[in-house]
């Protein structure tokens, strides 16, 4: 099912990064940012960016796929990816007490010996409604590159199949430090989707 829907989401597997390195590079920025111009009509602080530092962070995108029920970050976790929702619907719960993920987490059962993993469930159907979004340019565990990496206070479930852009903090830290003068763009970016994140969660809302 994942290699049907990334199949998809790739039309037919086409590598778009790799297709972009056989040109030459006076018109990478050009041609890589009318390829990626919904993305950057979502996401209007990549304006604001250097071109190349633009180009850059596009090009280190990977595009990834999630079904329906999928998890695709826990609250508790210290997960090193970021996303940028493309297509689809997530809901975002939002537990900022939510207890370190650990190994255990994932095995069935949990330890030998020790107790189960309780697994955090939605207790009524107007929790449910909150933090739900389908807003291309959506910024998931986005956060600053620099600090040390904290667990994550909130956890987002797929509603739907997505499509998403994904993208390791090492490799951001490697961008903004060669770029300097976008981490500005970038930290005003997170720190409005934090906010946005926060605040559709207090509200029982369809949309962010």
């Amino acid at each position: 099912v994942y290699q049907d829907a990334m199949w998809a989401e790739t039309f037919g597997g086409t590598d778009v990064t790799a297709m972009t390195k056989t040109l030459p590079p006076h018109l990478l920025p050009q041609v890589t940012m009318q390829i990626y111009k919904r993305l950057l009509d979502a996401c209007p602080f990549l304006y604001d960016c250097t071109a190349w530092g633009c180009t850059t962070f596009l090009q280190a995108l990977k595009i990834q796929v999630c079904e329906r029920g999928d998890h695709l970050l826990v609250a508790g976790s210290v997960s090193p990816i970021m996303y940028i929702l493309s297509r689809g619907e997530v809901k975002i719960n939002f537990m900022p007490e939510a207890p370190w993920e650990t190994a255990e987490y994932h095995v069935p059962g949990g330890r030998i010996g020790g107790t189960q993993v309780r697994k955090t469930k939605v207790k009524d159907g107007k929790d449910a409604m909150r933090g739900r979004t389908d807003k291309m340019g959506t910024l998931l565990n986005f956060h600053d590159v620099s600090a040390p990496l904290t667990k994550l206070e909130y956890g987002v479930v797929a509603l739907s199949r997505c499509s998403l852009f994904s993208i390791s903090r090492a490799e951001l830290k490697a961008i903004l430090a060669t770029y300097d003068m976008d981490k500005e763009h970038f930290e005003r970016a997170v720190t409005k989707a934090t906010d946005t994140i926060r605040g559709g969660n207090r509200r029982s809302s369809t949309r962010m």
